[in-house]
């Protein structure tokens, strides 16, 4: 997935191997729609990254995503949390 300064998203051919996971990557962009929408999401770009990895993974599970789905989504959330400053750390969990 590309992001772009202009906020267009291009989603690559690996978001089309099963249609959970193209719900999900769609769902993780929707949470980002959110953010930019309300002042509940505030911090930084790692920070929003991490809060829309924790929701994906969660609706991931409840639409029965597999195993490997979800940990192939989640597994990028880790390079982002390693980002966060101190404080923001405390308002999320590893």
């Amino acid at each position: 997935m590309t992001h772009r300064s202009d906020s267009s998203v291009t989603i690559g051919p690996g978001a089309f191997r099963s249609s959970k996971l193209l719900d999900s990557v769609l769902f993780h962009e929707s949470v980002h729609v959110e953010q930019n929408e309300t002042w509940y999401y505030f911090g930084s770009t790692n920070l929003r990254e991490v809060q829309a990895y924790d929701a994906t993974r969660a609706f991931s599970i409840s639409i029965g995503a597999s195993p490997e789905e979800v940990s192939l989504l989640y597994s990028a959330r880790a390079d982002y949390y390693n980002q966060l400053s101190a404080a923001e750390r405390w308002r999320v969990r590893q």
